[in-house]
């Protein structure tokens, strides 16, 4: 089993460096484990009420692009440090989405580099295509990208143009 960064002391660590969303997504994983951690019940209501105005519904949003483009399997919005802000994927997909991510995450982070070194411009889109899997990777800030896993008769130029329209909404949620 993997390293997990669910946990309370770095969702706290991400409050306090001014990540919201990462701390409250983290919390929605911890409670989703253990519904019986009654402190973890009661910091998520707290960071929840405390974020009333801004919806942070980022799962509704990625289910809207899921269900826009044949062929997803899953939508993700992820740091480029590898860790998930939420994760969504079509019930019969049995690809070990955890594994996937953190690479992808590590490709994408390499990628959006790359305009350091090189004059290739920043980065718009990156597309891993494989004999079983297409991942089509968006940068939305700095700091985050969506990505979307397509099964081999998926349309990744649909992927590309749904995350490019859903992005503006992904920027001021995280903003």
């Amino acid at each position: 089993m993997g390293l997990s960064f669910d946990t309370v002391t770095v969702a706290e660590l991400f409050l306090r460096q001014g990540h919201p969303a990462r701390a409250l997504s983290i919390y929605r994983r911890i409670v989703s484990k253990n519904p019986g951690n009654e402190a973890a019940v009661a910091r998520l209501k707290e960071l929840e009420s405390s974020a009333k105005g801004m919806t942070m519904d980022f799962r509704k949003m990625m289910q809207q692009l899921l269900e826009s483009t044949p062929g997803a399997l899953a939508c993700t919005l992820m740091g480029f440090d590898g860790i998930p802000i939420d994760t969504v994927k079509v019930d019969n997909s049995e690809i070990d989405l955890q594994a996937l991510l953190t690479e992808l995450s590590s490709l994408a982070a390499i990628a959006k580099g790359l305009k350091d070194n090189h004059p290739t411009g920043p980065l718009s889109n990156l597309a891993l295509v494989s004999d079983n899997m297409t991942a089509v990777v968006r940068p939305v800030t700095e700091e985050y990208f969506i990505a979307m896993v397509l099964s081999p008769s998926g349309l990744p130029g649909r992927a590309a143009f749904e995350m490019r329209l859903a992005t503006p909404a992904l920027v001021t949620e995280l903003t």
